[in-house]
């Protein structure tokens, strides 16, 4: 890719239960069992793809979910306020279109999401797919020079996870000690 083109993958947090029924602050709301698989899942899902960088809204559901992508590629899960619930639309599209995202996971919330995708294609995004972000699911956004932003969808992918799946290293066990390790998730540095 030459220094204009960004291929950036938007990430909508995995299974992380109801938050109705959630009694803590939502921000530590983490993921359900089978938002771990989801977070597996991610990793099949993107392991063809190049990544540099992962970024995550400070939700805790949010950083569990891209954990497993961030270890896979051996990289830290950065915080970043611009995926934040109630976060800028508009300063999240100018961010993707950025050389900044490039090659970037970004993980955030439904909400964000549906207010971001009407801003990309009001910028000019070709989206062709359904407009959908179910849990789990990520959006392949790629901009070559001289071309519109184009969005692909793919869907949440449920891996199976346990002490007698041969994947295992992609799962629950694994993961899911290492996020409750420290207060921020991954070793978290922040990003702006």
């Amino acid at each position: 890719m030459s220094q204009a083109d960004v291929m950036v993958y938007l990430v909508r947090h995995a299974d992380a239960g109801d938050k109705l029924a959630w009694r803590g602050v939502d921000g530590d709301r983490p993921l359900t069992t089978d938002g771990w698989r989801e977070a597996a899942g991610l990793v099949v899902r993107l392991e063809d793809f190049p990544i540099d960088r992962v970024l995550s809204s400070p939700a805790l559901r949010c950083k569990q979910t891209v954990c497993p992508v961030a270890a896979r590629n051996r990289l830290l899960v950065e915080d970043c306020d611009l995926l934040r619930i109630g976060a800028d639309a508009a300063a999240l599209a100018a961010f993707i279109q950025s050389c900044a995202s490039d090659r970037a996971v970004l993980c955030t919330h439904g909400e964000l999401i549906a207010d971001l995708i009407p801003v990309l294609i009001a910028e000019g995004a070709v989206v062709t797919d359904p407009l959908l972000w179910p849990k789990g699911a990520t959006w392949i956004l790629h901009r070559t020079v001289g071309a519109p932003l184009r969005a692909r969808f793919l869907p949440p992918l449920a891996w199976p996870v346990g002490p007698n799946r041969a994947h295992d290293d992609f799962g629950v066990r694994r993961y899911e000690p290492w996020v409750r390790a420290g207060a921020d998730g991954c070793g978290v540095p922040a990003v702006r």
